[in-house]
């Protein structure tokens, strides 16, 4: 990033840093991260980064359906995922100076647009996210973003992707 002026932005998936997975980045990582003024870290998710039973026998993204296992309302949804995000943000002020919640990447891109067991979640949790942050990036076809977009679409990358891809995807965006 140095070498060519560039910055960039991590979505911290603060639970599993949290929790220690080998696989995350630490916090004192995290922190320097963010010192060197060519990271900016931002929320990917609280402990909520991963799917739950949204019917009998299938399950669907943390924040984009309510908990079926348990009866959860719409109002418990509510509560359980505004918590999530709080816990989420809280941890990256407390371990990464500096931050400030600019930007958010839910996991697997989903608000609920997607597929949802209520329909009421979508429009709530896009206001909830809009109100939070400047930009949200969701999970559509990828297109470079437009000014005045709040959602902003993101490409995904995979293992499979290769640098030819991801070249043609930024040549024609």
């Amino acid at each position: 990033l140095a070498r060519h002026g560039w910055s960039a932005v991590m979505f911290a998936d603060t639970g599993a840093i949290d929790r220690g997975a080998e696989e995350y980045v630490t916090w004192s990582e995290l922190a320097r991260m963010q010192r060197s003024g060519r990271w900016q870290i931002q929320l990917h998710a609280g402990r909520g980064h991963h799917n739950i039973p949204s019917a009998p026998g299938t399950s669907g993204p943390f924040y984009a359906n309510r908990d079926a296992s348990v009866g959860e309302s719409f109002d418990d949804w509510r509560e359980r995922v505004t918590e999530d995000l709080d816990w989420g943000e809280e941890q990256l002020r407390r371990h990464v100076p500096g931050y400030e919640p600019l930007a958010f990447a839910p996991p697997y891109g989903a608000y609920g647009q997607l597929a949802t067991n209520d329909p009421a979640i979508p429009p709530a949790l896009r206001d909830e996210l809009r109100r939070r942050y400047g930009l949200v990036f969701v999970q559509e076809h990828p297109r470079a973003a437009r000014e005045g977009d709040t959602l902003v679409p993101r490409l995904q990358l995979t293992r499979a992707m290769t640098g030819g891809d991801l070249h043609a995807w930024l040549a024609t965006s």
